[in-house]
């Protein structure tokens, strides 16, 4: 999925699921932090709702990818790995500055 097909808005859960170290170096604005390692104990703390638009994403995709089969193993009906941090960024600055 190419960044400019993600719609992230108001109603959006993004979760970002590198480590805190990462997640504290630079992240999307309003992205909560849940490591993938962490994310099956902890969804339930951040959303119940299963039905939710929750966006996923990481340093390349790859751990985005292993959170998103957690969620879809747990239920949860409308997640997406939306890749890369820095495409996500690039992105929502070069959106910002329009």
């Amino acid at each position: 999925m190419d960044v400019e097909e993600i719609a992230i808005n108001k109603n959006s859960i993004v979760i970002d699921v590198r480590t805190e170290r990462e997640f504290r170096d630079g992240h999307l604005k309003n992205a909560l932090n849940i490591p993938y390692g962490e994310i099956s104990n902890k969804i339930n703390d951040h959303i119940t709702n299963k039905n939710k638009e929750i966006i996923l994403y990481c340093l390349s995709g790859r751990r985005s990818g292993i959170a998103k089969k957690v969620l879809d193993d747990r239920g949860y009906t409308n997640v997406i790995n939306a890749g890369s941090y820095k495409k996500l960024k690039r992105y929502e600055t070069d959106n910002q500055n329009n």
